[in-house]
């Protein structure tokens, strides 16, 4: 297998929603249905995190991307960010503002 080959089955490995999520609009509780992913170039900027799955409910079909994005930050609350990643953003941010 060429190398070439090797990075394709990589990139064709895909990843469902397997956690069950309660429908705002018809009060459904349960796993969404997964319909691949779509890329989003918008970034929320540490309000909610940007869901790329296509997620929509098993009962009604309306969109769940902003109950999962919900579900993420009520599940990781206290992850804190690394000191060294906070020292290297903090030291971009200086240097970008030294730059201007």
């Amino acid at each position: 297998m060429s190398l070439w080959d090797r990075y394709n089955e990589r990139v064709k490995l895909e990843h469902g929603w397997e956690v069950e999520l309660t429908c705002a609009e018809c009060g459904h509780v349960g796993v969404p249905k997964y319909d691949g992913w779509q890329s989003k170039y918008n970034s929320a900027f540490g309000l909610t995190p940007v869901v790329y799955a296509r997620l929509s409910c098993s009962g009604c079909g309306r969109s769940l991307r902003s109950e999962a994005g919900e579900w993420l930050v009520e599940t990781f609350p206290a992850v804190r960010t690394h000191p060294a990643c906070r020292r290297l953003l903090i030291g971009f941010v200086l240097l970008i503002l030294l730059a201007l």
